[in-house]
């Protein structure tokens, strides 16, 4: 179809989209970044290249063209869809899980963690996390043994997809030479 009517529009979003489901997210990126360069209030367009952002992980990209397919069509099921599961994506989120281990010999291991993370504008998150774990045998003549942590993370990310991040962090354990480590 492209090449009986190479300006097609039905048959350019579908190239795009089929790149963009076929997990090639930078070419689709680059197709849907042409039907724009020639019809920037192509909401299906706009839809779909948010979409691809999305999938790269980009969601602040993601959020801004959705912004402008909201301001041209703000009640179109399709950019109201998009915009709730990359909001999903980068809304405040916890995590947490406990384990246990355990053996023949007596020895018994819990651990427990937690992570929470919160994004104060699209492209910044903060992620602090933190564990416990206790680890002993089953007998009143050796002392149980634990350790924590804590970190926090500052995570950001510029375009075209560039992100970097740092972390601080302390571990400290009631072993016998034992000194907490920055």
């Amino acid at each position: 179809m492209l090449d009986a009517t190479p300006g097609d529009s039905a048959a350019l979003i579908g190239r795009a989209r089929v790149a963009s489901w076929s997990g090639e997210l930078a070419r689709a990126e680059g197709l849907w970044q042409t039907i724009l360069a020639s019809r920037p209030e192509n909401v299906e367009a706009l839809v779909g290249l948010s979409q691809t952002l999305r999938w790269q992980g980009r969601h602040g990209a993601a959020l801004d063209v959705l912004d402008i397919a909201l301001a041209i069509a703000p009640t179109n099921p399709d950019v109201l869809t998009q915009e709730r599961w990359t909001r999903a994506s980068i809304n405040p989120r916890v995590a947490g899980n406990v384990s246990y281990e355990g053996d023949s010999d007596g020895n018994r291991i819990v651990t427990s963690a937690l992570r929470a993370a919160w994004r104060p504008v699209s492209r910044v998150e903060i992620t602090g996390a933190g564990y416990r774990r206790t680890a002993g045998f089953n007998t009143p003549f050796v002392p149980k043994r634990t350790s924590n942590g804590v970190s926090a993370t500052v995570w950001a990310q510029a375009e075209p997809g560039w992100t970097f991040s740092g972390t601080v962090g302390v571990s400290e354990s009631n072993a016998l030479t034992a000194e907490p480590i920055g």
